[in-house]
């Protein structure tokens, strides 16, 4: 397993005001560059998604049905069905649960920091990766336990200068104290 990224969003990330959401549009924005740079790579792969947690809200249910555009994709989420709008190719799944397929990229976009045991949903997210492929996952910390995390990669996040904050984000957002977004780029 190899990290290719762990550190915090920046201000100076790349942004895609579309996203009118608290921290989305810095989340998707990553996620969208990093898939076309993989399919970039791999011209003669017909790429398999696996998008867990893409009912959270409509802003996920949006970026789910985005992704179809492109990608052959899975949508996967425990909680989706309460919505009654749910992506093309929906599967209820527990991240909790291991799962029984094997996808080329995971993406796991603001979704550990709803769960109870967030290092469990990320290990079995990077059990349900082909070898040699992605994992792609987005979260807040707080409230996800940063430092667990560390703990399982053997790695400390990088902190960065200027991380988003609501105050300097492209969409401020004065209702919340810190955004502190981490992005995690896995090769397994």
């Amino acid at each position: 397993m190899k990290i290719l990224q762990f550190s915090y969003v920046g201000k100076d990330d790349l942004s895609d005001t579309k996203r009118q959401a608290r921290s989305r549009c810095y989340e998707y924005k990553l996620v969208l560059d990093l898939l076309q740079k993989f399919k970039n790579e791999n011209k003669d792969w017909e790429l398999i998604i696996h998008n867990s947690g893409c009912g959270w809200g409509e802003i996920h249910l949006q970026f789910a049905k985005e992704l179809e555009n492109y990608w052959i994709v899975l949508n996967t989420d425990n909680e989706s069905w309460h919505w009654g709008i749910l992506p093309n190719n929906f599967m209820k799944y527990d991240l909790l649960t291991k799962c029984n397929y094997k996808s080329d990229i995971v993406l796991c976009i603001s979704t550990l920091e709803h769960l109870r045991n967030p290092l469990v949903a990320l290990q079995n997210l990077i059990e349900a990766t082909k070898e040699w492929w992605h994992i792609i996952i987005t979260f807040d910390s707080p409230p996800v336990d940063l430092k667990q995390i560390e703990d399982y990669l053997w790695m400390k996040c990088k902190d960065i200068e200027n991380k988003v904050n609501p105050k300097n984000s492209v969409i401020p957002n004065y209702a919340f104290d810190t955004i502190n977004i981490v992005k995690l780029v896995i090769q397994k």
